[in-house]
């Protein structure tokens, strides 16, 4: 017997300093897996694009999603962008279409919901989708670094923005 699956897979991922943070959705509150792959020392693009490679291989998303980083302007570094760059490219060679929404963006629609900074985001998604409630970070201290899990969250919310954009063409 051979089963299908009857819904789409969104593989939303966020490019780190250390690597990158994923979240494959299902649906809207419908997480799949989730996780941080890391990349140090040299080469850190081409460690990336290997695990990338790997997690398309693993799981055929139906699309991908990425935040739209701007060419200039954007404090993200070099890196990080060329790493978006080859991703886009790498799900171009695929065939799997990439959609991109701009941090305002995801920022204007959680600020329709409360959340105003990527804790807050993390925090309200945490609320709705229960499997990810265990991975919210605590409150970041001013003399912290940002904690890698955040990643987790600025992923969905990007899966989030995708199946809000989805549901408001249909």
């Amino acid at each position: 017997m051979i089963s299908r699956r009857r819904y789409e897979h969104i593989l939303a991922l966020y490019p780190q300093t250390r690597g990158f943070a994923f979240a494959l959705f299902e649906g809207l509150l419908v997480p799949v897996d989730w996780g941080i792959r890391e990349a140090r020392g040299p080469e850190k693009n081409a460690r990336c694009l290997r695990r990338i490679k790997e997690l398309l291989t693993l799981y055929s998303p139906d699309a991908i999603v990425l935040q739209d980083v701007p060419q200039c302007g954007d404090r993200r570094k070099a890196r990080i962008h060329e790493l978006h760059y080859w991703i886009v490219e790498l799900a171009e060679s695929e065939k799997i279409p990439t959609h991109l929404f701009t941090r305002d963006a995801v920022l204007s629609h959680f600020a329709q919901l409360g959340a105003t900074s990527k804790q807050a985001v993390a925090e309200t998604i945490g609320k709705h989708v229960p499997a990810l409630r265990l991975y919210v970070p605590a409150r970041q201290r001013s003399w912290k670094n940002q904690h890698p899990h955040l990643g987790i969250f600025e992923a969905a919310a990007l899966a989030w923005m995708y199946f809000e954009s989805a549901k408001g063409k249909s």
